[in-house]
């Protein structure tokens, strides 16, 4: 059979595939309603190689469309003029609620128009639109990409302005914690639809694509929607921790044996970035606990600990009992944690210095959700640092419960 080389045809969807996830990537971490409409529009013009993107919001007083952002608008018809909802195709997108292919606008001195509604839970806040594509016209592909930037758009609106409302109506600390747990919830929930999505395309693409440029390119997005996959589940442990509908699956188990597994499993990680991972452990250390939840507890402070440590640095996991509770330690001789950040690091999303947070990665949930899972068992997480020379954590588990 003669080989075959993926030609650039074969390229363009990944291309696209992986330039939508960079989108939904930026958009998620946009909070700022302004910048927010601003990306959307720039998004929307370059996915679609347009001219033109704008953004506009629907108002239920007025029962019309206004424009949030239409650099193809001056200022003064940006902030005047509004589209009902009956005599053009942008408020047609709106009513439909599917996506409008149109000719050309002379109203508006356009040569082309896509418009997509923004929709969440069945209820549209507004349409996206694309203008003037540089050649061709809107095809199959550009309505696919912006339906999935739309699909983001409607998470991050609603996200930007739950934040909005936070900071401007929560005036106690109890108030503004529920509103972060909301937050929670609803990130980690509608993000779980574009993420499949992309995941599904991802491994998709992978499977048809013979071996070259494209292939490797989708398993970069796969690998990208994984990690993001990651975040989310770890935004869902956190929100059913906080809610209290995580339920403890109690059994009777050895930590010890865990523990082996888990740095078995962490031994190839270890040994490609260059760190001595061992460990200690008694020969059984009996528990009665929820080993899935003590699994990932463990799992993010040997990550943590992995994460934060030079080439060349070392990593000792000890796992002993004493006095009716068992212990696990993990030390490392990494990079350590700065005294005055120290307090702080099991907060949700805390991140020590924004220089560290680039290098290494990370959401600062990891901690976290470990602190979290433990004390739900009625145990201790504790750590101890010396910046520049490592860190240790103790974690203390009732051997009975």
């Amino acid at each position: 059979m003669p080989s075959h080389t993926p030609d650039s045809s074969a390229a363009q969807p990944t291309a696209r595939l992986q330039a939508v996830l960079e989108a939904c990537r930026s958009l998620s971490a946009t909070l700022q309603p302004h910048e927010l409409y601003k990306a959307l529009v720039r998004f929307a013009a370059t996915l679609t190689d347009s001219s033109q993107g704008a953004v506009l919001r629907y108002d239920p007083g007025q029962q019309d469309l206004y424009f949030e952002a239409a650099p193809w608008l001056s200022a003064e018809q940006s902030a005047t003029l509004r589209l009902n909802l009956d005599d053009n195709p942008i408020g047609q997108a709106y009513r439909s609620r599917w996506a409008v292919l149109a000719a050309a606008q002379p109203q508006w001195g356009l040569r082309s128009l896509l418009a997509v509604p923004i929709v969440v839970e069945g209820s549209a806040l507004g349409v996206l639109c694309a203008a003037d594509k540089r050649s061709g016209e809107f095809d199959h592909a550009d309505v696919l990409a912006m339906e999935a930037l739309a699909a983001q758009a409607a998470i991050s609106i609603e996200n930007a302005e739950m934040l909005q409302q936070a900071r401007q109506g929560y005036t106690t600390l109890a108030e503004l914690d529920k509103m972060r747990n909301d937050f929670i919830a609803i990130t980690s929930h509608e993000l779980r639809i574009p993420l499949g999505l992309i995941l599904g395309h991802a491994s998709f693409l992978a499977g048809i694509l013979e071996e070259g440029e494209a292939r490797q390119q989708s398993l970069v997005i796969e690998k990208a929607a994984l990690r993001l996959k990651d975040i989310v589940e770890d935004l869902s442990k956190i929100e059913l921790a906080q809610n209290g509908t995580s339920v403890l699956r109690v059994h009777h188990y050895d930590l010890a044996d865990q523990a082996r597994r888990l740095v078995t499993a962490h031994q190839t990680n270890a040994a490609e970035a260059g760190i001595q991972l061992t460990l200690a452990a008694a020969e059984a250390v009996l528990v009665n606990a929820d080993s899935t939840k003590m699994f990932v507890a463990l799992d993010h402070l040997l990550k943590n600990a992995l994460r934060f440590t030079n080439r060349a640095g070392r990593v000792q996991v000890e796992v002993s009992a004493a006095d009716g509770e068992a212990i696990v330690t993990v030390a490392d001789s990494g990079i350590g944690i700065p005294a005055a950040d120290l307090p702080r690091i099991f907060d949700r999303f805390y991140q020590v210095e924004d220089h560290m947070t680039r290098r290494h990665g990370g959401m600062g949930l990891g901690l976290s959700i470990a602190r979290t899972l433990v004390e739900m068992h009625g145990g201790q997480l504790s750590a101890e640092s010396v910046e520049g020379k490592g860190s240790r954590f103790v974690l203390r588990l009732p051997q009975e419960r």
